[in-house]
């Protein structure tokens, strides 16, 4: 059986957690967005898998391997951009590219048909 996050002694290298990062506040407004994000199968190989995503900046094609022209990255993410950005000493403009994936449920099966 897999170990808990509690269990495990050894951070993976270059693992960073940074508590507080974002307010419960800023939390519940992204949630909210993220929500409302036009999410879409990720197809390989003809196969479905277990999540949906929204690609920003740059698009990857699963079934193709390739990198694509994607919208813009939204508004309401360059906050969270600019912090990770400065979390490992890159300009925010270095950051052109955001995936947003969420996992599939029964739920989420039933609401996106």
């Amino acid at each position: 059986m897999p170990a808990s996050a509690s269990e495990v002694a050894e951070v993976p290298a270059g693992l960073r957690y940074v508590p507080e990062l974002i307010s419960p506040t800023e939390e519940r407004a992204l949630l909210e967005a993220v929500e409302a994000l036009p999410f879409r199968a990720v197809v390989m190989r003809g196969v479905a898998a277990k999540r949906m995503v929204v690609h920003f900046g740059w698009d990857y094609g699963y079934e193709s391997w390739a990198l694509t022209p994607a919208p813009e990255i939204p508004v309401f993410l360059h906050g969270l951009g600019d912090r990770a950005a400065a979390l490992v000493t890159l300009p925010p403009e270095a950051l052109a590219q955001v995936l947003v994936a969420r996992s599939i449920t029964f739920r989420t099966l039933r609401q996106n048909p």
